[in-house]
């Protein structure tokens, strides 16, 4: 029997897509479509990521949940500008939905909009919204088997980030198994004092820190001299070395240390306030 496709459904989201993606090159924004099931943590990744970063670019955040905007009032006491979409019990975000909150923002001010999905690792993965990347947040609790079981969404995103490994000692997380499964992906921890982690991450073997700087670089039409690494960890060392200046936090390894131009103050002893005086960016 020959079926014959006389219409695209999604061509009408694929358009509006496209426009809000000439959109975000017209003004100059990156624009990150973050993606994983409920409660793995997307919204305090946001909270840390406005933290770290809200001082070196203006960010905004379009937040997409079934009901209420808890998370919205969350990114609003970080500072950040946030427009909340309710989708009133439907799976995902689409490219129209985010068309609507584009227009409640200034985009003349912003250099990055992230755009939190709705909590949900099957419909969110084949919406395009326009942006530049995806990424998905999967958390320890879920259980190593989420990305066979779920391949689309770990498929069509950039970068994995594996959230709340500091409790991986006490679940049965079987990280060999999540590297086996994957031999293509490159398993990384970060954001912890010495070897301990908060955070964990998997990305393409192929793709480095570096590669990201150079590109996020040529989107703003900077050079390497200009860009400042800071960095605690050994995954750091090539990126310390990649940029103009490299500063190595006071709790990082020797390598690290020896990598960078300048070593500063703990990171929880204003480490990175104290690099940026010394540099005379503040």
């Amino acid at each position: 029997m020959k079926v014959v496709v006389k219409a695209d459904i999604l061509g009408q989201n694929e358009a509006t897509a496209a426009e809000n993606a000439a959109l975000f090159a017209r003004h100059g924004i990156y624009a990150l479509n973050l993606l994983g099931s409920p409660g793995c943590g997307k919204t305090s990744l946001l909270e840390q990521t406005l933290a770290a970063l809200g001082g070196e670019l203006s960010m905004a955040v379009i937040e997409g949940d079934l009901f209420t905007t808890k998370d919205a009032a969350r990114i609003e006491r970080c500072g950040a500008p946030v427009v909340q979409i309710n989708t009133s019990g439907g799976c995902h975000l689409d490219a129209a939905m985010v068309a609507a909150a584009l227009e409640k923002l200034d985009l003349t001010a912003l250099d990055l909009i992230v755009i939190e999905n709705v909590g949900n690792l099957v419909c969110p993965a084949e919406f395009a919204l326009g942006e530049d990347r995806k990424a998905v947040a999967l958390s320890i609790t879920e259980g190593d088997d989420k990305p066979l079981k779920y391949p689309l969404i770990f498929k069509e995103s950039a970068v994995a980030l594996l959230n709340k490994v500091d409790i991986l000692p006490y679940t049965n997380f079987d990280m060999e198994a999540a590297r086996a499964a994957f031999p293509t992906l490159l398993a990384g921890t970060w954001g912890g004092r010495g070897h301990e982690a908060l955070f964990g991450d998997l990305a393409p073997v192929t793709s480095t820190k570096v590669e990201a700087i150079e590109a996020l670089l040529a989107h703003l039409g900077a050079g390497r001299e200009q860009a400042v690494a800071f960095g605690d960890a050994d995954v750091d060392i090539d990126m310390l070395r990649y940029c103009g200046t490299g500063v190595a936090m006071g709790n990082g390894s020797d390598g690290v240390k020896a990598a960078a131009d300048l070593v500063t103050s703990d990171v929880e002893e204003d480490g990175l306030a104290r690099a940026l005086e010394r540099l005379g960016l503040v």
